[in-house]
């Protein structure tokens, strides 16, 4: 199991505790990177956004891409429908994998998209999900990027 010590942006992951203080004692002190001992071999873009598209699954990047098509964003049940989801509690799962993945890129879930409670016009409890501005940009620069939906009027 990887042990994860996050200090500010810094985050240390490391498979041992052995390995952890080898880390620490060869890191130098300015140092904004992720440190890997297991190494995924991945290359950093620079842009955190870019980095964790590229290595979210499927489900994740569609969560993504379906808040990131609409502007003004999209409900619980909007995005339980696009990802063929029958409850909220496994669209939860979704949103914790997209939060876990955020982490290991050097980022919080809600640098990327925007959860809000609201009631509906019965009076019933609905979420609403957008992407924030910077994230939307970032998206929108990636390969397969999401489209912005199209208005009917």
């Amino acid at each position: 199991m990887a042990i994860r010590i996050r200090v500010g942006n810094l985050i240390l992951e490391v498979d041992s505790e052995a390995d952890l203080r080898t880390a620490l004692a060869a890191l130098n002190a300015t140092s904004n990177k992720t440190v890997n001992s297991s190494s995924s071999g991945g290359r950093s873009s620079g842009d955190p956004i870019a980095d964790l598209f590229k290595r979210l699954p499927a489900n994740q990047k569609k969560l993504l891409k379906t808040v990131a098509a609409n502007q003004d964003g999209v409900t619980d049940v909007e995005l339980r429908k696009a990802l063929s989801m029958a409850t909220n509690n496994a669209l939860a799962g979704v949103t914790a994998g997209l939060t876990k993945n955020a982490k290991k890129a050097g980022l919080e879930l809600s640098e990327i998209v925007i959860k809000e409670q609201r009631k509906n016009g019965s009076g019933e409890r609905v979420y609403l999900y957008r992407v924030t501005p910077a994230a939307r940009e970032r998206l929108s620069k990636s390969p397969g990027r999401p489209r912005r939906a199209e208005s009917a009027s």
